[in-house]
C-alpha cells in the first residue's frame, strides 16, 4: 500500500555527474541515482526493508500518458507534479543497489524514450522516524 510522504522523512540526494564513471546503470540524465542511497545509508536506513520511493519527471503534457503507461507496466503508480507538467511515479519496494541498478536503466528508457527529463528519486525512511 501506498502512503502519503507527508509524515515521513525522506531523502533526496543530489545526484553526483555522470563524469564521476558510474556504471551506466545508475545514470539517468548525467544524474548517478546511487546518491539517494548513500544519503540513506549515512541516516542509517535498513536497505533490505520496503518503503516508498517516488520518482520524477518533467515535459511536455501531451507525452505524459505514454510515460504513464510504461511506469504502470513497471508497478508504479504515477500522479501529475503540482510544478511544470511533469508526473511522480511512485512504488513500493526493497530500494537497495541490485534494485536501483534494475529500475533505472527502465525508468531511464522510458523517459527518453518519450523526450521527457528524469529529474531523480526520494525514498521515505519510516525507521528513521521511529528512532525519534
Amino acid at each position: 500500500m501506498i502512503r502519503s510522504l507527508a509524515s515521513l522523512p525522506v531523502i533526496l540526494a543530489a545526484s553526483a555527474s555522470a563524469a564521476c564513471a558510474a556504471p551506466a546503470d545508475f545514470v539517468c540524465n548525467g544524474q548517478d541515482a546511487r546518491a539517494v542511497l548513500a544519503a540513506m545509508k549515512r541516516s542509517g536506513a535498513d536497505l533490505g526493508q520496503r518503503r516508498e520511493a517516488n520518482f520524477y519527471f518533467y515535459g511536455e503534457e501531451g507525452r505524459m500518458p505514454a510515460l504513464e503507461t510504461r511506469l504502470r507496466q513497471l508497478g508504479f503508480a504515477t500522479r501529475s507534479t503540482n510544478t511544470d507538467p511533469g508526473r511522480i511515479a511512485t512504488i513500493e519496494a526493497v530500494t537497495d543497489e541490485a534494485w536501483l541498478g534494475t529500475i533505472i536503466p527502465k525508468v531511464c528508457a522510458a523517459a527518453q524514450d518519450l523526450g521527457i527529463q528524469y529529474d531523480g528519486w526520494e525514498a521515505s525512511l519510516p525507521e528513521a522516524q521511529r528512532k525519534h
